[in-house]
């Protein structure tokens, strides 16, 4: 017999549609909201690039503390608070785009890009973490789950 079985050909066909670009939005707005949440809670990823563990980002020096008191900071901060969180600004330039099946997470604008690499040794936060990775694979699942049962 060549090719696949017809009950395989019908999974393969339901799951591919269970795959819809308002899930793949709905992903991408979740991961964005896991970045900018867990860094302003003052956490950080490290060592893996994607499903790394989630870590306390590195403190602030004195000298950057004190100059942050000087400031008008974001409402999310604190001059002591370590959370990439100034202005708000390159925490907010997070955005995604969907094309096709792929959804690609990114900083909008030179500077903040610039600014992330920066930061990035010591309090690397452009990335999700185990958990976070975790919680998304729950969403596609529970799609694919929620149309598979609907049997379209």
């Amino acid at each position: 017999m060549a090719g696949k079985p017809l009950d395989q050909l019908k999974l393969d066909y339901l799951i591919k549609n269970a795959i819809t670009e308002n899930l793949l939005k709905t992903l991408a707005e979740r991961a964005v909201e896991m970045v900018k949440t867990r860094t302003r809670l003052g956490y950080g990823v490290a060592g893996e690039k994607f499903a790394g563990s989630q870590q306390k980002l590195e403190s602030l020096k004195s000298s950057t503390v004190e100059n942050r008191k000087r400031k008008t900071l974001h409402p999310d901060t604190s001059p002591k608070k370590s959370n990439l969180t100034d202005t708000g600004q390159l925490l907010d330039s997070i955005s995604y785009e969907v094309s096709g099946n792929r959804i690609t997470v990114f900083l909008k604008g030179q500077r903040n890009q610039t600014v992330a690499e920066y930061v990035s040794d010591a309090r690397p936060f452009f990335a999700l973490s185990k958990p976070e990775v975790t919680r998304l694979a729950d969403l596609i699942q529970k799609a694919i789950t929620t149309h598979l049962s609907k049997g379209k």
